[in-house]
């Protein structure tokens, strides 16, 4: 009799763990996201599939994903369920996109237990796919620009972009006209107001350097700073493509450096792929690479260089720019309610007494504000 009731406890112990072992071995967990390209805000359908492959049928299940916070900000997806006999189960969530990135791969983790919760095992499935998910562009109206023509501030109203050192035509004066543009000899001559036409300038030359270097982005408070610095390049981008400015962009991605120039408007979207996969994860020196290519730079271009610090190493390549007769310009990114700046305030004075140019873009800053209504101005 002791030995059978033994018998009984052990079996008690054994079926409920046999069975778990072969609901373990037979199920199976997907994640469906769509294999696009698509903007942040954009909606999109979330897809859960669980499939019980066995004769058996699963008295418990909780399955869980971070894809939808990680996509959209949205509380982690968790259900609790039991599955019958190869039983298939899907479940649709529709989350709206808030974060850019690239997505190939999606985790599903998924905890049976048996009917009494004497056994759990966990399980974790991979999903492959290829979502790619763009920032959304912030369309500047203005932006202080140079052209190394004539080192004349050149600033667009109105997506007006004109060289004031070459007058293409004189044309009557018509309301909406800047009276600035008023040509008074010709206009006394004829006895009607009449205004200077101006040629498009073509000979703007913008370099980007991106200072994505992972030393800096160690404290990213969720990738704030990461964010700003390609809303606020995108945004420059997208500005500068549509004046039709020559521009090169150089950055990394890791030890590999990313150089993109020679692009049109119509291919911004060799831009938003490469923002759409930026991260704060460079692991070579952009002062070493701007240093390597300032000899090569044309006089008088304008080298932008967007970074999260401004230290002591920042303020001697924007004097070394300026000796070499080039104008350097500098985007400070920062998230103060995070993190204090990375910024050094004796450079910052220095480079202000020097009369280069400081923009500083604070991760709850209005970047289109900033970038338009101060033209660079000091702070």
């Amino acid at each position: 009799m002791p030995y059978f009731l033994f018998y009984i406890s052990i079996l008690s112990f054994l079926v409920p763990l046999v069975h778990l072992l072969l609901s373990f071995i037979g199920i199976k967990a997907q994640i469906n996201l769509p294999d696009d390209s698509l903007y942040t805000g954009v909606k999109i359908e979330i897809e859960y599939r669980l499939k019980n492959k066995n004769f058996f049928s699963i008295p418990m299940i909780n399955f869980s994903s971070d894809i939808s916070k990680i996509l959209s900000g949205k509380k982690t997806t968790i259900k609790t369920l039991s599955l019958g006999p190869f039983e298939d189960f899907r479940f649709r969530d529709t989350i709206r996109l808030k974060r850019r990135g690239f997505y190939e791969l999606v985790d599903l983790k998924v905890e049976i237990s048996d009917i009494y919760s004497l056994f759990t095992f966990k399980k974790e499935f991979h999903n492959k796919t290829n979502l790619l998910v763009y920032p959304n562009i912030i369309e500047l109206d203005s932006f202080k620009i140079y052209s190394n023509k004539n080192l004349g501030e050149l600033s667009m109203q109105d997506s007006i972009f004109e060289d004031k050192t070459s007058i293409s035509s004189i044309k009557e004066y018509t309301e909406g006209d800047s009276i600035n543009q008023i040509h008074w000899k010709v206009s006394a001559k004829r006895g009607t107001p009449m205004v200077k036409s101006f040629e498009p300038v073509s000979n703007a030359n913008l370099n980007i350097f991106i200072n994505n270097n992972k030393l800096y982005f160690k404290d990213d408070f969720d990738r704030h700073i990461e964010d700003k610095i390609v809303d606020t390049s995108l945004a420059i981008v997208n500005y500068l493509l549509n004046l039709d400015i020559d521009l090169s962009l150089n950055t990394f991605s890791k030890k590999e450096l990313i150089e993109i120039s020679n692009i049109k408007k119509e291919n911004l979207k060799v831009f938003l792929e490469m923002f759409a996969r930026f991260k704060g994860n460079g692991e070579s020196s952009i002062i070493d690479l701007i240093e390597e290519k300032m000899y090569s730079f044309i006089d008088n271009s304008m080298i932008m260089i967007i970074t999260p610090n401004l230290d002591k190493e920042m303020g001697e390549i924007a004097l070394k720019l300026k000796m070499k007769n080039l104008i350097p310009i500098f985007i400070i990114v920062t998230d103060k309610e995070n993190n204090d700046p990375l910024i050094n305030k004796d450079i910052e004075n220095r480079l202000t007494e020097e009369n280069i140019e400081l923009y500083f873009i604070d991760y709850n800053s209005n970047i289109k504000e900033e970038l338009e209504i101060k033209h660079g101005k000091n702070i």
